[in-house]
């Protein structure tokens, strides 16, 4: 789920003046060559007590995550996409306390490129040079690339109930939200979507939808998260992909770990997402 950049750059053209009330979802065919870039951010406040041992702590924190990454399609079977390049140009996160005193912390991935096998097992991670990287970093990438896994099960699911009209309700299947969102900073439970109308972009058809999205903690963890967020998503009615999202909403944290000292921690706070594709040569080019 990383699945996130505060700048909206799609301008739609619309072509006509007449409204378009219906959008036909088609299935994602992944093809030799095909090069996008994805980019985005998580934003973050938080006020929160810590108990730790029968002390008291009060603190707020601010977080921002950040990563642009290009990709580039190296080999197809069919219609299923089995290896493309990625390149991490920005993976980093900047985080804050009420003190003023901030930390940056790059991923290790940042400025690396990678060449990534999928198929029906674990992606099988090497270096441009067929060399192996150090397993953290296979771990990282696995997890930022959990969502091409299985790139087709969401415009499936939208290619197959036909021809959406605007005000038409969508809930989905939890199993593919799951495989669209999660990762390891938060599990997605539940996605629906409210067509809001139709735009026209580069000649195709865009579905504009209100979404509702509901967020909690990865397995494991400690500190149980429950955000909601709402916002507006574009859909591509070509492949039924994402092309940009921004949602915003409140977040809860309340967890309890630990013997000696025990910790408890409780407290709410704001979470903001927004999450943009472009396609095309000049999209991965760095």
């Amino acid at each position: 789920m990383r699945s996130l950049i505060a700048a909206l750059l799609l301008t739609p053209t619309v072509v006509g003046t007449q409204a378009i009330e219906e959008i036909t979802f088609t299935v994602y065919e992944p093809a030799m060559g095909q090069e996008w870039r994805e980019m985005g951010s998580i934003e973050s406040e938080s006020t929160y007590r810590v108990d730790i041992g029968g002390e008291l702590q009060e603190e707020s924190t601010s977080s921002l995550s950040e990563f642009e990454m290009s990709f580039s399609i190296t080999r197809v079977d069919g219609s299923e996409l089995r290896e493309l390049t990625v390149h991490y140009v920005l993976d980093r996160t900047t985080t804050q306390v009420r003190d003023g005193s901030g930390q940056l912390e790059v991923s290790a991935l940042e400025g690396n490129t990678y060449l990534v096998g999928l198929s029906s097992g674990p992606p099988a991670v090497h270096r441009p040079d067929g060399t192996a990287p150090p397993q953290a970093e296979v771990d990282l990438v696995v997890d930022s690339l959990a969502h091409l896994a299985k790139p087709r099960r969401l415009s499936e699911y939208l290619a197959s109930l036909g021809p959406v009209g605007v005000g038409a309700t969508i809930t989905l299947p939890p199993s593919i939200v799951r495989d669209a969102w999660s990762s390891d900073l938060f599990l997605a439970e539940e996605v629906i979507l409210k067509l809001d109308r139709i735009i026209v972009s580069a000649g195709d058809s865009v579905g504009v939808f209100d979404a509702a999205m509901r967020l909690a903690n990865p397995p494991g963890s400690p500190v149980s998260i429950d955000a909601r967020v709402r916002g507006t998503m574009w859909v591509h009615g070509k492949g039924g992909r994402i092309i940009k999202s921004r949602l915003v909403g409140p977040i809860m944290l309340d967890g309890e770990w630990g013997d000696d000292p025990r910790i408890r921690i409780e407290g709410n706070g704001l979470v903001e997402s927004a999450h943009e594709i472009t396609e095309g040569p000049e999209a991965s080019r760095r």
